[in-house]
C-alpha cells in the first residue's frame, strides 16, 4: 500500500466529495464502528442530510432522517406504556 492510498483512508468525508468536515471524521467512523445512532445538528444548508446520504450510498445501508421541529418524541421513540408494577416503560412502536 502506498503513502497516498494511505492518507486517502484517512479522509473519510472527502473520499465521499465532502470538505471542509474532516474535524467529523473520528465521530462519523466511531459512530459507524459501534453501530450507535448519530445525532446531527446545524443550520440549515450545512450539509448534514448530504453527510448521511453519502454514506448510506458508500456502504449501501438505508437510513432516516428526521426534522426535529416537525416530530413529536413519541414518533421517534414510540409510545410510553407503564409496566404493570409502574416501575419501567416499554415504548410500542408507531407506524413510520
Amino acid at each position: 500500500m502506498t503513502k497516498n492510498t494511505l492518507k486517502q483512508r484517512k479522509h473519510l468525508l472527502r473520499s465521499l466529495h465532502l470538505f471542509g468536515l474532516d474535524h467529523l471524521d473520528p465521530v462519523i467512523l466511531a459512530s459507524l464502528v459501534d453501530e450507535s445512532p448519530m445525532l446531527l445538528i446545524g443550520r440549515h444548508g450545512t450539509a448534514k442530510s448530504e453527510l448521511l446520504n453519502r454514506i448510506a450510498a458508500a456502504l449501501k445501508l438505508k437510513h432516516r432522517h428526521y426534522n426535529a421541529s416537525l416530530i413529536a418524541f413519541d414518533d421517534l421513540l414510540g409510545f410510553p406504556v407503564p409496566n404493570p408494577e409502574r416501575t419501567a416503560l416499554t415504548y410500542l412502536r408507531t407506524e413510520g
